[in-house]
């Protein structure tokens, strides 16, 4: 018969089982919110187009700034997916794929010429 210690002790286990699964639980649902929120994001429609953000990978600390500039109708990325054209969803994916936090998206509306004519 197990003893009220011993049965203390695989409540309390329980219990840290079930908040590791609330928290697990949670981080999926935030997520998921973001994916859905980002795959509604309306592509900005002009050549030339210029959007920024920030991602931080699982695993790491860092946090890389990237830029994406649309050109003939597709998204080349800075960094080592810059070779390749994206569809504007292939980039939505990029932004989300593997990262750990929520990422801010911003788009280039305007410029300012500093140089030449």
């Amino acid at each position: 018969m197990a003893t009220p210690k011993t049965q203390l002790e695989k409540a309390t286990d329980a219990v840290r089982r079930a908040e590791a699964n609330v928290r697990s639980a949670r981080e999926a649902l935030e997520i998921a919110q973001r994916e859905a929120a980002r795959k509604k994001l309306p592509e900005p429609e002009h050549d030339g187009a210029i959007v920024f953000f920030d991602k931080q990978f699982v695993g790491g600390g860092r946090i890389y700034s990237y830029a994406a500039r649309k050109a003939a109708g597709s998204w080349y990325l800075t960094g080592s997916e810059g070779s390749r054209p994206l569809s504007w969803q292939s980039l939505l994916d990029f932004i989300d794929d593997g990262a750990v936090t929520g990422n801010t998206l911003r788009v280039v509306t305007n410029s300012r010429l500093i140089a030449g004519e």
